[in-house]
This record gives C-alpha cells, sequence and structure tokens, in this order.
C-alpha cells in the first residue's frame, strides 16, 4: 500500500496545479470537501460532542461537507493550506477549545504528527503535538505530548494566529445557519508542516503527496475528549482509525484531492503493462 501511495504522489507532482492566491475567508465553494470511501463527503453526526459544548460539535451531511480544504498562496506569496471546519452552535466569545488534525504520512495506519489552532489562552496560535504512550490508531490508544511551536527553521518558533488583513491565518464566523452555525478556517504554511513532520519523523512530504488526516476537538491540548470528526461519539472506541468509519479521511493531497480508486489505478496500469507486453522482441532471430 505505501507503494501504491508513493507512485500515485508522483503521478500527481507531475500534473501539479499552478497556485491559486487564497485566503481564509475564501468562499466555501472555492475549497474541496473531504470524502471517506472514494467519493463520499465525510459525515459526522451532530450531537454527538462529548463534553455538552455544541460550539466544539463538528457537523457535516452527505449533502453539506464539514470539513473543507485548499492550498495556494497567500497575498504575501507564502504556501498555504487553508482548512474549514462547520460546528453546531457559534459562540460570541470565540472558539475557545482546542482543534487538532493527526495526520498519517507513511500510510501505515497511526498518526505520525498533530497540529492545529489553540483559542481561547493566552497563546492562540497554531502548535504541534506528538503521538505518545499508545499505539496512536484508535482513540482508545492515542495520547499526545505538549504543545510546541514550528520546527521548520531548526529551531522552535511561535506560531500566533494573524486575525485581519489579506494573510489573516484564523477566522471564526457566525453562519447564521440553526444547527451548523459556526465555521472557523485556520491556515497553517505548508512549509512549516512539512518541515516539523520531517524533524519530528524524518518523513518527508510534499503538497502532492498523498496523506490522510484524523480531526478532533479537545478540552486539554493532551486530550482526545470532544469530539472526532466522522466518529458518533467513541472517544474510547478501540476501533481503528483506518477501519471503515474509524475517523481517517481517504488518502488526499494538500488541495483536497483524493487518491484514486484502487481499480482505477490499476485498470490504468494494466493497460501500461498490456502495451509494453504487445511491444515486439529485439532479440535477435537465428
Amino acid at each position: 500500500m505505501t507503494m501504491l501511495i508513493v507512485a500515485l504522489s508522483l503521478l500527481s507532482a507531475q500534473e501539479a496545479k499552478a497556485q491559486t492566491t487564497i485566503a481564509v475567508t475564501d468562499a466555501s465553494s472555492t475549497f474541496t470537501p473531504i470524502t471517506a470511501n472514494y467519493g463520499s463527503y465525510m459525515q459526522d453526526p451532530s450531537n454527538d460532542q462529548q463534553t455538552g459544548h455544541a460550539s466544539a460539535d463538528f457537523v457535516g451531511t452527505a449533502g453539506s461537507s464539514g470539513f473543507l480544504i485548499k492550498t495556494g498562496t497567500f497575498a504575501n506569496g507564502e504556501e498555504m493550506m487553508v482548512i474549514r471546519f462547520t460546528f453546531r452552535e457559534y459562540r460570541t466569545q470565540g472558539f475557545q477549545a482546542n482543534l487538532r488534525l493527526g495526520i498519517d504520512a507513511n500510510a501505515d495506519g497511526a498518526v505520525d504528527l498533530y497540529f492545529g489552532p489553540s483559542y481561547g489562552g493566552n497563546s492562540n496560535g497554531i502548535y504541534f503535538q506528538d503521538p505518545t504512550g499508545g499505539a496512536n490508531i484508535s482513540p482508545s490508544t492515542s495520547s499526545l505530548t505538549s504543545d510546541y511551536g514550528d520546527l521548520s527553521s531548526g529551531t522552535e518558533t511561535p506560531n500566533a494566529f494573524v486575525e485581519s488583513g489579506a494573510n489573516a491565518t484564523y477566522s471564526y464566523v457566525d453562519t447564521g445557519i440553526s444547527g451548523a452555525a459556526a465555521q472557523l478556517t485556520f491556515a497553517i504554511s505548508f512549509e512549516a508542516l512539512a518541515g516539523t513532520l520531517l524533524a519530528k519523523t524524518g518523513i518527508s512530504i510534499t503538497p502532492d503527496s498523498f496523506v490522510r488526516f484524523i480531526a478532533f476537538t479537545s478540552t486539554q491540548s493532551k486530550a482526545i475528549n470532544r469530539d472526532i470528526y466522522g466518529l458518533n461519539g467513541g472517544l474510547s472506541s478501540t476501533v481503528r482509525f483506518d477501519a471503515p468509519g474509524g475517523g481517517f479521511t481517504d488518502y488526499v493531497d494538500s488541495s483536497g484531492n483524493p487518491v484514486p480508486e484502487l481499480s482505477s489505478f490499476a485498470y490504468a496500469a494494466g493497460l501500461i503493462l498490456s502495451a509494453f507486453a504487445r511491444r515486439p522482441s529485439r532479440r535477435a532471430v537465428a
């Protein structure tokens, strides 16, 4: 499976799209909905958060995705990955919780690195955390270290939010929609994500690499104790993240484009091998 993902990443790199200028305020229609099961919007049941806080309850249906992503350049020329989530309730005080994504960057079924925004404390910004302790392949086997800043430059650098202007990295808005009242959007420098992943794990990715994510909210930064996107509750579940409905997204690139289905890839590979098989032999005839 790992060799397949690498091969498809190379194909995607050959077809890389021109970078587009983007911002956290862009319309949702310009984002790519995150999928599961190759083509279906990844969904999350309403009112399944575990702490009674509707503001941290993910919302996503078959007709309206609550997990969106895109990558492009900001007005300052920096390559950024922008991620948007929908929540059931809007709070005038702000989000005031921890939102994290875990990334499986080497297709082994385990989280390699956690990242995401923390808001409501004295240091609002994007943070990274390492998986620690357990296997980090299911809610019940996952735990996180203390958070830290961007390591892509070789030394830890704080990654505070920019909340205004063309290069803003955080947005939290009231949608006015009952049951899907809040949208939280944050942007992370792809260099910061890739550089920190490389520094902590030795795994190298590009914007065209296919990876998968698990998303969750929490009260404390070291816990998974509010809601996991794609699961109905299940914070103590032993079901693996990579099992059907376990919480992992499809393998996607940094713009949210999913890996082609295995059957399609195998068909294309079969055509190529067939073409080579039909080539006449160059062996000399005695």
